[in-house]
Formats: structure tokens, C-alpha cells, sequence
């Protein structure tokens, strides 16, 4: 049976769940920067319980993407003296995916996971690989003003995030801090960590380390109105005003000019109807054949 490796970069996840982490049988290797001189209780004596199977690697130098280079150091010495193994990078930074599909392509069993679910032998009874933690729904005034993201944990996340046109969390530890206030205080780490997954695997974020760069989707603006149709009345007037030193001065010259504007099908009677509505409204004086104005003024 081929031995398994997990590699966490713990600079990126931060939140990984004890008692998963605990429940398979990889090889663990916690990689930590040099800003982690705090773990969580739960974390360490999960990781005791590995006994020789758990091992920490410890960063003290700082540097753009430094924590990245030392995992795949030991991705590769590693490698070299176990070429049949099973490798894991638990990560959810994309950047390490390019790395492990070549190194695939060479014949090695590798694989980056966002979580600790994507495990082989990790996944709790019960659990739902891939699933989102159900946010708590918003009060009713915020379902009645925005009924399309009340009830869909991403929509939701989106939202907020582009309330934040200029200051969008700009590390993991910010982003991760940001939607554990949109999934509530009572909620569990790991249902903000899903739902930074499940940004991550949409597009709408992406990670490099611990940096966070954003593709969101536009924000929906208001259902566009389609304009009223004028009446034929108003229609006519605008038009007429567009000849401002040559509008029709005989009837029947007139009469074809407001054929044009209700369409050439138009029956004879339709065109004749609308002039005499001007008339009436004493937008147009005849005199015999000839015709004069007193338009209303165009807003």
C-alpha cells in the first residue's frame, strides 16, 4: 500500500479541522510562516496524535510567496525518496496547479485539495463532499429588498464583497474574517473556509499565497423600464417640430408626412384621425389647403 502525504500550506487554509486532519492516514506536514507563532489547542493535539506522522516545518524568513518555494522543496526531496507515494497539497491557492500537473506528467500521484473533505479517507461519516454551510437567512426587510441573494450563500458573499469598491480584503486572513461576519458569530470557522472554496472554485476569487485578487461578477442594477410608448399625438408634435423653418404648409403634403410616422401599412383613415386630433387641440390651424401652427413647446 503506497504511503500518503499531506502538505499544508497553513499560511493559506489557517482554518483546517482537527478532527478531519486526524482521520486519515497521510503523513502530515504542517508548513507555517513566520507570523504563526500561535496554533490552536485543537490543532496541536491533533497533531500529537499523528504521533510520527505529523511533522512541522517552520518558516522564519519572510519573502513574497517564500512559504510556497519551501513546500515545494519538500514536495520534491520527498518525491525522490518515495516516487510511489501519494502527494497532497492542501491549499487553495491555484498557483500550485501548474507545478503538480507537470509533475503528474512525469508519472508521480499528486494533487492540490481546498479541503480536507477532497481527502481520500478524511471525509467524516455523514458529510456531503463539497457542500456549503446554509447561511442564516437575512431578516425579512433584507429578503424583501433583495430577494435574489437572500437565500444563496455565494450570491451573498459577492454582494458584500462589492461594497468594498476600493478596500476588498486583500489577504486570506481578511477575507476569511470578512465572511465569517456575513455567515454569523455563531458560525463555525470552517462555513466561512467553504464558502472561500466556493469563490475560488466559481472564479470570483483567486489566491496566491496569502494574497487575494478578485474576477467578481457585476453587481445587479435595477430591471430596466422599458419606455412608455408615446401617444401618436406627442409623436406627431415632435416631429413637426423638427422642421423648424420648413414644416408642411398644405394639407396634403401634411397628410404624408404623418403617414410616414404611423408606418406606410398605415390605412388612410388612421393618418387622417391624427390630424384631426391636432386640429382639435389647436396644435394645427387649416385654412382650405393650407396649414398653420401654434405646437406645443417640446420638454
Amino acid at each position: 500500500m503506497p504511503t500518503h502525504y499531506l502538505l499544508v500550506d497553513y499560511e493559506n487554509v489557517k482554518r483546517v479541522n482537527p478532527t478531519l486532519l486526524a482521520s486519515g492516514d497521510h503523513h502530515v506536514i504542517l508548513f507555517l510562516g513566520p507570523q504563526e507563532d500561535k496554533l490552536p489547542v485543537e490543532l496541536v493535539l491533533a497533531m500529537e496524535r499523528l504521533g510520527p506522522r505529523g511533522q512541522y516545518v517552520r518558516l522564519r524568513t519572510r519573502g513574497p510567496n517564500a512559504l510556497d518555494f519551501l513546500l515545494c522543496h519538500h514536495l520534491g526531496t520527498l518525491m525522490t525518496r518515495a516516487p510511489r507515494a501519494r502527494f497532497h497539497v492542501l491549499s487553495r491557492d491555484t498557483g500550485f496547479d501548474p507545478l503538480l500537473a507537470h509533475l503528474r506528467a512525469q508519472g508521480y500521484h499528486c494533487a492540490r485539495v481546498a479541503t480536507l473533505e477532497e481527502l481520500p479517507g478524511a471525509k467524516p461519516p455523514g458529510a456531503v463532499r463539497g457542500a456549503i454551510p446554509a447561511l442564516p437567512a437575512p431578516p425579512p426587510a433584507v429578503a424583501a429588498k433583495a430577494p435574489a441573494v437572500a437565500t444563496d450563500p455565494v450570491a451573498r458573499a459577492v454582494a458584500l464583497l462589492h461594497k468594498f469598491p476600493h478596500n476588498k480584503p486583500a489577504s486570506v486572513t481578511t477575507l476569511h474574517g470578512t465572511l465569517r461576519n456575513l455567515c454569523g458569530p455563531q458560525a463555525p470557522p470552517e462555513q466561512a473556509a467553504a464558502l472561500i472554496d466556493a469563490l475560488v472554485a466559481k472564479g470570483y476569487v483567486q489566491l496566491t499565497g496569502e494574497a487575494v485578487t478578485y474576477a467578481l461578477p457585476p453587481p445587479p442594477g435595477p430591471a430596466p423600464v422599458p419606455p412608455a410608448p408615446a401617444d401618436p399625438v406627442t409623436r406627431a408634435v415632435a416631429l413637426l417640430h423638427k422642421f423648424r423653418h420648413n414644416k408642411p404648409t398644405r394639407v396634403t403634403t401634411l397628410h404624408g408626412t404623418l403617414r410616414a410616422l404611423c408606418l406606410p401599412q398605415a390605412p388612410p383613415d388612421q393618418v387622417t384621425a391624427l390630424l384631426n386630433t391636432l386640429v382639435a387641440r389647436g396644435y394645427v390651424q387649416l385654412t382650405g389647403a393650407r396649414v398653420t401652427y401654434a405646437l406645443p413647446a417640446v420638454g
